[in-house]
């Protein structure tokens, strides 16, 4: 396991039990990658390297924070702001939910409740090597996650087309803190923070 200094300040001082986070302390682990993050200096986070350290305590509900790091230290983007995102992207009426379980030592599920399109999206993320995860899901099911099921034949090949990236990328995966998961693929670098457990 490779730790660097951020990673051991955030590991070691920062990191709530998993499933009892609460917006400082997600705030204070912001305040440690985020820069990093910015700076697409991911080597630098530290975190296991290894994929039982990164799938171990994943399960719970996620939500997206993109946006929130890309302008961490903003105006809005704060413990404050984070705390209302939280609030709302976490609650049971959210227009979209994102829950991570584990089914293995080195894989784990993604379920995606897409509440404005009344469907749910399911994939599996397994160990290839190093850092990167292989990516395994159904294309019907990945076209409803658009809303597409209606469209063109042409729009249809375009997001199967997406889904064919996807699924040969096999996108690098870092869990610098229990509460964060950073995957960086072909479409860039996504973000999401543990929803306190309710």
């Amino acid at each position: 396991m490779r730790v660097s200094v951020v990673g051991i300040a955030v590991i070691a001082g920062l990191a709530a039990p998993a499933g009892t986070v609460a917006a400082e302390d997600l705030a204070e682990q912001l305040d440690a990658i985020a820069p990093f993050v910015n700076a697409k200096d991911l080597d630098s986070i530290g975190g296991p390297d290894d994929p039982g350290g990164i799938v171990a305590g994943l399960d719970g509900q996620w939500f997206p924070l993109n946006n929130t790091v890309r302008n961490w230290g903003k105006d809005g983007f704060d413990a404050e702001g984070l705390a209302q995102s939280m609030a709302r992207s976490c609650a049971e009426d959210a227009t979209a939910s994102t829950f991570y379980e584990a089914t293995g030592d080195s894989s784990f599920s993604v379920r995606e409740v897409l509440r404005s399109y009344d469907t749910e999206f399911h994939m599996v993320l397994t160990h290839v090597e190093g850092r990167r995860f292989a990516a395994s899901f159904d294309d019907d099911e990945f076209i409803r996650s658009y809303g597409k099921e209606d469209a063109s034949e042409a729009e249809k090949a375009e997001i199967l087309e997406m889904a064919a990236q996807l699924r040969q990328q096999a996108p690098e995966l870092w869990r610098p803190t229990e509460d964060i998961l950073i995957v960086q693929g072909g479409f860039g670098i996504d973000v999401t923070g543990r929803c306190p457990a309710p």
